[in-house]
């Protein structure tokens, strides 16, 4: 047995809550690991402890008075909490979308007028024709009577 399972069995092992298959491992892991052991005689120290101790009764209608009083503030929390968060949420995601909105039309109109400039600058018309008597223009005719074969 590992320690870690070990570790998860201590308190049914001093409850004695475990089989007797669980309970011979256990006892034999214990033997061997002196870690485990050193644990375990501390939670039997504490258990002890707390079951030599004088039990005290709760004072007339205190678990009644303390679920009253659960109840209450769960109620005053519940209500009012998930509201405003809610509305808090909506007022973010409207302000959100308003200025995305603005920001588009903003955006539409500043890049309208450069669009047609960027058009324009990508035409062909744009171009200067190159001169025939060039080494351009001597280049364009060599290839213009070659695409025509």
């Amino acid at each position: 047995m590992r320690c870690s399972r070990a570790k998860k069995l201590f308190s049914p092992y001093i409850d004695k809550a475990l089989t007797k298959a669980e309970t011979e491992l256990f006892d034999a892991h214990i033997r061997d690991c002196k870690k485990c052991r050193t644990m375990l005689e501390e939670m039997q120290a504490i258990h002890n402890t707390f079951s030599s101790m004088e039990r005290l009764n709760a004072p007339y209608a205190f678990t009644t008075r303390v679920m009253a009083t659960i109840d209450e503030k769960r109620t005053k929390r519940l209500s009012l909490f998930p509201v405003l968060s809610r509305l808090i949420e909506a007022a973010v995601v409207i302000l959100v979308i308003i200025i995305g909105s603005r920001a588009g039309s903003l955006l539409g109109k500043t890049f309208a007028g450069q669009k047609t400039t960027i058009v324009s600058s990508l035409s062909l018309d744009a171009f200067e024709s190159v001169q025939p008597n060039s080494i351009g223009g001597a280049y364009i005719a060599m290839m213009e009577g070659n695409n025509e074969k």
